[in-house]
């Protein structure tokens, strides 16, 4: 009986993500989030009893490559990506929900409009996100990760992105209410 082959992991032959990877983590059921290197996302993702998320720089072109490229980066999400589609929506997919946010940089801490996209995957047990700038609210969340945070799903990870966005929001919303009171 012939030996049955290994279904290829990525499109095309293709250069690691190591370059485009900011950073990756895999929740534990208490503590800090222990982090997953770019060698190790294949591993991470198999483990399905665990949530991962795996944080992208679109700006490196390898990391761009790498997710269009790889076979379990969902179509929906291949897809944004490939168009470089920037237009704000929560889409339900056959797996999961496709996020395309627009969320705070650190381009200019004085002018609260800088903001730049944030594409996401979230899935049963994987959120995928990918940014071009350097964003706050995935940068509060990888903070978070060191000091342990618990989540279901990769689901309910997306949510607490999203609120820590929501609570940016509030509180900037706050300030300017202030001034004009002021």
């Amino acid at each position: 009986m012939p030996q049955l082959q290994p279904m290829p992991l990525f499109l095309n032959e293709t250069a690691g993500a190591d370059r485009g990877l900011i950073c990756g983590y895999q929740l534990q059921s208490q503590g800090p989030a222990p982090e997953v290197t770019a060698d190790a996302i294949v591993q991470a993702i198999a483990q399905t009893d665990k949530v991962t998320w795996l944080h992208f720089n679109l700006s490196d072109a390898r990391a761009r490559r790498w997710l269009l490229d790889a076979v379990f980066v969902p179509t929906a999400l291949r897809e944004v990506l490939q168009e470089h589609d920037e237009n704000r929506r929560v889409e339900a997919t056959d797996s999961g929900l496709l996020l395309v946010i627009r969320d705070f940089t650190y381009e200019d801490e004085s002018d609260p409009s800088e903001v730049a996209t944030l594409w996401c995957y979230a899935g049963r047990h994987l959120l995928i996100t990918a940014r071009l700038h350097a964003l706050k609210s995935s940068d509060e969340l990888r903070q978070r990760m060191r000091t342990g945070i618990a989540a279901a799903s990769g689901i309910e990870l997306a949510t607490q992105l999203l609120d820590i966005r929501t609570a940016r929001i509030k509180k900037l919303a706050a300030e300017m209410t202030h001034q004009l009171d002021d």
